[in-house]
C-alpha cells in the first residue's frame, strides 16, 4: 500500500555538485526500483544548522516527496545511513495536501531545527 512521506536530507557543505546529485539520483533509483513515485524534490540550498555537526555548521538541503510502500523508505533510510556525505536526514509520513513547504519555515528558524536529530518515522 503506498503511503506518502517528505524526506528532508542536510549534506555537508563541501561536497561537490555532482556528488550531491549522485546522492539524489541513488535515493530516486531506490524509490522508482521499490514501485513508489518521486514527486517534487526541493533544493533548498546551503543553509546554517542550529547547532556544529560533525564540525560543521552549514548544510546543504533537500526535500523530497515520495509516495511509496513502507519498505522502499527503510531502505532509503538505510542507504543515507551509511553515506557518509549526509549529515543528517529526517523521513516523515504526511497525510496527501499536509506538506511542509519551505515557506512555512520562517527565515530565523534553522531547517535543522525542523529536521531534527536525523533518522526516520514512520506511522
Amino acid at each position: 500500500m503506498e503511503k506518502h512521506y517528505e524526506l528532508l536530507l542536510a549534506i555537508q557543505p563541501d561536497v561537490a555538485e555532482d556528488s550531491r546529485k549522485e546522492i539524489i539520483g541513488k535515493i530516486s533509483g531506490i524509490i522508482e526500483e521499490g514501485q513508489g513515485k518521486l514527486g517534487e524534490v526541493e533544493e533548498w540550498g546551503r543553509r546554517e544548522l542550529a547547532y556544529p555537526i560533525q564540525k560543521y555548521g552549514e548544510g546543504y538541503y533537500y526535500l523530497f516527496k515520495i509516495a511509496s510502500p513502507p519498505e522502499v523508505v527503510k531502505e532509503v533510510d538505510r542507504v543515507l545511513k551509511l553515506n557518509e556525505d549526509v549529515i543528517r536526514h529526517i523521513v516523515v509520513r504526511v497525510k496527501p495536501g499536509e506538506a511542509v513547504d519551505k515557506e512555512d519555515v520562517p527565515e530565523e528558524t534553522s531547517t535543522s531545527e525542523v529536521a531534527g536529530e536525523g533518522g526516520s518515522c514512520e506511522e
